[in-house]
């Protein structure tokens, strides 16, 4: 009985419960449908009665009103356009729900500012309502908090789950609560389709084997991917020029890299052949990138570039041109 802190039967009789924070009673009262809501009477204040004895008895909330988890934003995306897509989603929803609380008359009243009158607001924190769904409940807010992820960003259904479970509620409430949104996964796959190629290239099959591992299904991936109606000729080609931009490549090894990235052989090709490279130059890139970290002979650099798919010729020109 831990200084006698909780809920106990209303000492002015108003209400079925008043809750008692160890010094005084405070005007936080349960209504008889078990709702908590604030009182602003004026007699919390000016006629207090006597504090609960030590037989009364002690009253806690029940699981479906404990006070909510603290909660903080966190990435669960695991690679790096994941992180900062989901840090502009975070960061969007904790902007709408600042502009929430300032305006809400939830955080209005507390149990320190009285109102004359007897009219009744609802208590800020004391309380999470549930809803329940197919024999399913989840608190209340938790539908709002699935329904924001989905404004400002795209899931899957299994990827919000997890979200929601990395955000501290139970599996069970999470599903319940994402189901209750009634989403297209299919138009979520739309958008995380067209999230990614916003910030880099990707093949087609690629693009799918990403979004399947963001939760989406086969089918729901397939159909987010193939609605972007993207030119994967034009995507090779990006995608080619991004990797020449890190480390030289042969011309067949570049186009073995796009394929290995899931680009169809003519797709990698284009991509390849897009770029009009210096196979010369790339050679010469490569033999010291060789050199940078082993000694080699002559002969054994011309046989390591040739074994990288460049043509004689090219090898012969890279091992020339770091001076061997």
């Amino acid at each position: 009985m831990e200084s006698r802190r909780g809920w106990f039967d209303d000492p002015y009789g108003r209400y079925p419960r008043r809750y008692f924070n160890g010094e005084k009673w405070t005007n936080q009262v349960q209504i008889a449908t078990g709702e908590v809501v604030t009182e602003t009477s004026t007699a919390v204040e000016t006629d207090p009665p006597a504090e609960p004895t030590p037989d009364t008895p002690f009253e806690p909330l029940s699981v479906e009103q404990e006070n909510p988890k603290e909660k903080s934003k966190r990435n669960a995306v695991a690679i790096a356009i994941g992180v900062v897509l989901t840090l502009s989603v975070i960061g969007a929803i904790t902007e709408d729900e600042e502009a929430s609380n300032e305006s809400s008359p939830e955080n209005a009243p507390t149990d320190e500012e009285v109102v004359s009158g007897d009219t009744l607001e609802r208590a800020p924190t004391t309380s999470v309502p549930t809803t329940t769904t197919a024999a399913r409940s989840y608190p209340s807010e938790l539908f709002d908090m699935a329904a924001s992820y989905l404004r400002y960003s795209s899931f899957s259904r299994d990827g919000l789950i997890n979200q929601l479970e990395y955000e501290g509620f139970t599996t069970e409430e999470a599903t319940a609560a994402v189901d209750a949104q009634n989403a297209d996964w299919n138009a979520q796959a739309v958008g995380s389709a067209e999230n990614y190629l916003g910030f880099t290239a990707f093949s087609r099959q690629w693009l799918i084997e990403q979004l399947e591992s963001d939760g989406y299904t086969n089918s729901e991936a397939t159909f987010g991917v193939d609605a972007q109606n993207a030119d994967w000729n034009e995507q090779a080609s990006q995608s080619a020029r991004n990797l020449l931009s890190f480390g030289g490549f042969s011309r067949q090894g570049l186009i073995e890299q796009l394929e290995y990235e899931g680009y169809t052989n003519s797709e990698a090709t284009f991509g390849a052949d897009a770029q009009n490279a210096d196979w010369n130059d790339q050679a010469s890139r490569v033999a010291q990138s060789y050199l940078d970290f082993a000694e080699f002979t002559r002969q054994e650099l011309v046989n390591q570039l040739l074994f990288d798919d460049f043509a004689q010729s090219e090898a012969e020109y890279g091992v020339n041109a770091v001076g061997l």
